[in-house]
């Protein structure tokens, strides 16, 4: 509905087939992130039962410096290019992209930018898939703001590279057409990069 292929003009059957088709991929990484996710959980426990008779307070405040800051943040970012590539790199190559962003009006993109900030957000900090006080307190991204922002940031660049390595921008095309195109794959690339964020 935000990208207007369905209005309340589209026909029930053709809604439907949209969103199953749509929601295959999106059934996939859930699928993975829950199986990860408790597999993680899981190990996690464990390891910590071991460790908490062998760590002395001194090995446990290494965990806080900064270079374990970085690493959390490094990491973070890497997990967000892969899950925007898994989901954006199989719609970049298509002419899609391109037909929607050409019938948003341009103020509509910024609810198309919101809307990719909102989804991020829920999805690792209000969905009950990550511990939100762990993550609020690994990286250089102290707050789920920043962190929801930067990751943002991420995904807009990744999408620019995939759109011009499969060739749907170019340098002769208008800066309105490569924003456009840009914000429009950041929405799914968004969802794909908070996915791969929840599974670090």
């Amino acid at each position: 509905m935000l990208l207007r292929r369905i209005t309340l003009d589209t026909p029930l059957s053709e809604a439907l087939g949209k969103l199953i088709f749509e929601g295959v991929p999106f059934s996939r990484v859930c699928t993975l992130a829950r199986s990860t996710l408790s597999r993680r959980r899981s190990d996690g426990r464990r390891t910590l039962d071991t460790e908490d008779s062998v760590l002395e307070p001194a090995a446990t405040s290494l965990r806080n410096t900064v270079g374990n800051a970085l690493s959390d943040t490094l990491s973070d970012i890497d997990a967000t290019l892969h899950g925007a590539s898994v989901i954006a790199c199989s719609i970049a190559p298509t002419e899609e992209v391109a037909i929607l962003a050409s019938d948003l009006p341009p103020l509509w993109l910024l609810l198309v930018m919101a809307a990719s900030l909102t989804i991020s957000y829920i999805i690792v900090f209000a969905s009950g898939f990550a511990d939100r006080r762990a993550r609020a307190s690994r990286g250089l991204l102290l707050s789920p703001l920043t962190e929801t922002l930067a990751a943002y940031v991420v995904v807009l660049i990744a999408s620019t590279l995939m759109l011009i390595f499969f060739q749907q921008l170019t340098v002769n095309d208008p800066w309105q057409e490569w924003l456009s195109n840009i914000i429009v794959l950041g929405l799914p690339a968004s969802v794909g990069g908070a996915a791969g964020r929840i599974l670090v």
